[in-house]
């Protein structure tokens, strides 16, 4: 009676346990090859995010503080009476809104504001993980040429600036992006006489 017991006993071969233990290990395989893609691709997104944030935040402070610009009506910021934006030595600088004197520049490749009032206030408006290359700045009116001219531009042509450059990641090699704006100062721009 026992030996029919044992007999009638089905157990699984070597060959079974190893075929079941590869199809197994190619199963946990392809799930822990999706899981570091779905990984690595949410990092890129959330730094992506992370650098157009701190990007664009750059940019809306450069544009807010350049359209309420106003004219320089002494000379005393920009070094031309009756200008709003004075671009010398890649340097942007003009009167803001509370009669202080701000100047935007690339250094140590990244974007810096200078405030000159009261108390002089220095800082960066982009991380030291964001490299900032090429950046430039182009004015409408350029005092300089415009000095020599019988009729002078600034009674022609609303003040406007144009902020360009190329932003990268620092130790990221995909992430690589191109900005561009124009500023125009709000408010038209009306000749002293």
């Amino acid at each position: 009676m026992t030996k029919k017991i044992f007999q009638n006993e089905k157990g699984i071969t070597l060959v079974e346990v190893l075929v079941s233990m590869f199809i197994f290990s190619l199963i946990i395989v392809m799930l822990t090859g999706t899981l570091i893609t779905n990984l690595r691709v949410k990092q890129r997104i959330f730094t992506t995010q992370r650098n157009l944030g701190e990007i664009n935040y750059a940019m809306e402070y450069i544009s807010r503080l350049a359209r309420m610009a106003r004219k320089d009506i002494d000379g005393s910021c920009i070094g031309y009476e009756d200008y709003t934006y004075n671009l010398e030595n890649e340097v942007l600088k003009f009167f803001d809104y509370q009669g202080r004197c701000i100047s935007f520049f690339e250094e140590d490749e990244r974007v810096k504001i200078v405030i000159e009032g009261e108390e002089t206030v220095e800082g960066f408006l982009t991380s030291s993980n964001i490299v900032i290359e090429n950046f430039q700045i182009r004015t409408i009116i350029d005092p300089e040429e415009d000095q020599g001219k019988a009729e002078k531009d600034i009674n022609k042509i609303q003040p406007s600036i144009t902020v360009l450059f190329t932003a990268k990641e620092e130790d990221q090699d995909w992430f690589e992006l191109d900005i561009q704006t124009t500023i125009t100062r709000r408010g038209i721009d009306f000749a002293t006489p």
